[in-house]
């Protein structure tokens, strides 16, 4: 069976695709030396028309000589005001372009302008190197340094420098503990578990939260929040892994760029944290794997949830649980000595 491994590694290389949602044009090339804000690829994702009413114009006038009136062609770029439709005469009357943009159609009716738009520019969100052009959509990046992943994020991306609010990787996240060394930096802390904390985080404001678990009633507001927030571990009391927590908090001031993505596991992307450091010729981490004795796991299942051990024996074949249902599982010694029996889906495999 093959596990998805988590990284929580302080020096890696790793390899991340950055694509536009949509066709469009990579202005990236290979071998590119990129960060974070560094622009890849851009695309207009949705382009607005407008429709103008054109029957206030040609109201009354001969159609014979409705050409001529037509002062602009289809494909034609226009600025705002400009003329499109003019009858000309004593009674001038004339259709303007609303914004500038490009005419799509002209007709006796309506006038259809597609509005200009800034195009969407896809931003490497990472420090590192262009390793591959993926034409009309973006590019593969390769990076190296410190990387931990979590198990889920809010949508938004941001850099900013890592500052720790807790001492204990355990420890709730208070209102009290933002104090003004938070402000416009990613702070990091063990868990989060009411709704006053993120709005003392909101009034700051912080660039960022990185979070070992948060209370599953908050994700609604989280989600609303206009910064970046990872969860390490999952929704329960039981705060960050201490693996986790003390490479994160061992580069407190540091410049890192904190990806609070949805975890899709079709393009192999993930909410994590990111920290360049210099180094070379540093391997590619494996982030797939098969299940087998001696791999290193965290538990994300109560009662021994963020907790870190080793398989000791992956079981060849499906085994009843202690609750009854059947599972492929593995044991797995705790660092405490204790051996213990976990399905294979409640195990992170951690690199």
């Amino acid at each position: 069976m093959i596990a998805s491994v988590t990284v929580i590694n302080g020096l890696v290389g790793f390899q991340r695709p950055r694509l536009l949602p949509v066709d469009g044009h990579v202005v990236a090339h290979i071998g590119q030396q990129v960060m974070p804000e560094t622009v890849l690829a851009e695309a207009i994702i949705a382009p607005h028309v407008e429709v103008l009413d054109a029957r206030v114009v040609f109201s009354g006038v001969n159609r014979a000589n409705m050409k001529e009136m037509i002062e602009r062609n289809v494909g034609e770029k226009v600025e705002k005001g400009d003329v499109i439709i003019a009858t000309g005469g004593k009674l001038n009357r004339v259709l303007r372009a609303t914004t500038a943009g490009i005419i799509r159609s002209i007709s006796t009716s309506q006038v259809l302008l597609e509005a200009a738009r800034k195009p969407f520019q896809l931003r490497a969100g990472y420090t590192g190197t262009v390793q591959e052009i993926i034409p009309e959509r973006g590019v593969m990046l390769r990076m190296q340094g410190s990387l931990v992943q979590g198990v889920w994020g809010n949508g938004h991306l941001m850099t900013g420098k890592l500052i720790s609010a807790t001492i204990d990787a355990r420890k709730p996240l208070q209102p009290e503990d933002l104090r003004g060394e938070c402000v416009d930096a990613i702070v990091l802390a063990g868990r989060c578990r009411d709704a006053d904390t993120l709005q003392r985080a909101a009034m700051l404001p912080v660039r960022g939260l990185i979070l070992g678990t948060i209370s599953s009633h908050l994700i609604p507001m989280v989600r609303s929040l206009k910064f970046p927030v990872m969860v390490v571990n999952g929704f329960s009391p039981a705060g960050m892994d201490e693996s986790a927590y003390r490479l994160l908090r061992s580069n407190q001031g540091r410049r890192v760029s904190l990806l609070a993505q949805a975890w899709d596991r079709e393009l192999g992307i993930r909410p994590e944290v990111f920290i360049p450091l210099p180094a070379e010729d540093i391997r590619l981490v494996q982030e797939l794997i098969d299940y087998r004795e001696g791999l290193t796991v965290r538990i994300n299942t109560l009662p021994y949830m963020a907790q870190v051990g080793a398989i000791s024996f992956v079981h060849p074949d499906k085994v009843t649980l202690p609750n009854g249902l059947m599972a492929r599982a593995a044991d797995v010694t705790l660092k405490n000595g204790q051996s213990i029996l976990v399905p294979l889906n409640n195990l992170d495999v951690l690199e």
